[in-house]
């Protein structure tokens, strides 16, 4: 295994971006009561399971899938002499059984992914909800937030098709056959496209809730264009905080966030979808189908 296998571009700013691990550490130090067992799910370094031990959880149990990061966990949770407060486990958590570990009181978890859902933050927490928590257990983050942008973006376009007018009047429109449907961008992508409508909340889940899986939301563009695809981002609650709530999010225009965002294209010949300002449309919104998202106008 290759180190950039195991140390991806994203990693070291995602460990290096204070505002997150700040908001993970007062969440913690919210949540976790002194003697608490806490279930820390993709444990990866081994940072958020050593802020639980410091801040009184009377046991750590987490576990990391990879075996070199399994290895280096172990290596910085020895060196920070925390090793007596975490066990950590080579394997998925959704391998991990009853006899190795007892309830937990509190799971943090920090699979939040560039498209939210990438990571299976839902079925990881809905698993060690039913298998390795107590019934009234602690959750963070406790609620996802998923926002929806439609945007005009021939530039983004251009990464995932070939369109004909750029090609000198050669004809190579069989090379669309291997035509992506979606990319990541992130906040230098900001000027390459052009928001048609109001950024719209699709999918709002307190994970210690049952929460609905299929929605239907109503947009109103606010300019005439042609929407060429939307651009996903997630909101993450991860306490209460002072009443106001101790918020992640993860958008284009957020200060916190080290993570990309999303584009989805609409499966189509590359010119979008005409719409015009103050037009009604649905964003339809279906976690159980691979968490698709489709977009129709209301004539």
């Amino acid at each position: 295994m290759q180190v950039g296998e195991i140390i991806q571009d994203w990693h070291m700013p995602m460990l290096n971006n204070q505002v997150r691990n700040v908001a993970f550490y007062r969440a913690i130090s919210e949540r976790v009561k002194p003697g608490d067992l806490v279930l820390d799910i993709g444990t990866g370094t081994g940072l958020l399971s050593m802020m639980a031990a410091r801040l009184g959880a009377g046991q750590v149990y987490t576990c990391e899938v990879n075996p070199v990061m399994y290895g280096k966990a172990l290596e910085i949770i020895k060196l920070n002499g925390l090793s007596d407060r975490i066990t950590v486990f080579n394997k998925l958590s959704f391998d991990l059984t009853a006899q190795e570990i007892p309830p937990c009181d509190v799971l943090v978890t920090e699979t939040i992914a560039d498209d939210v859902f990438g990571e299976n933050i839902l079925k990881i927490v809905t698993d060690a909800q039913q298998r390795l928590l107590k019934p009234q257990a602690k959750i963070i983050p406790q609620t996802v937030r998923v926002y929806l942008a439609l945007v005009e973006s021939r530039q983004l376009m251009e990464k995932l098709r070939m369109f004909p007018d750029n090609t000198c009047g050669f004809d190579l429109s069989p090379i669309n056959e291997y035509q992506g449907t979606f990319l990541y961008v992130t906040p230098k992508d900001i000027p390459y496209y052009k928001n048609l409508a109001e950024p719209i909340v699709v999918f709002d889940a307190d994970l210690t809730q049952p929460y609905v899986t299929q929605k239907q939301t109503l947009v109103e563009m606010t300019h005439t264009g042609n929407c060429h695809g939307m651009i996903v981002w997630g909101e993450y609650r991860l306490s209460d905080g002072d009443g106001t709530g101790n918020y992640l999010n993860t958008g284009p225009h957020s200060p916190q966030t080290s993570w990309n965002q999303m584009f989805y294209a609409f499966n189509n010949t590359g010119d979008g979808i005409p719409v015009r300002a103050k037009q009604l449309g649905t964003i339809n919104f279906d976690l159980h189908a691979e968490y698709t998202y489709i977009f129709n106008t209301i004539s």
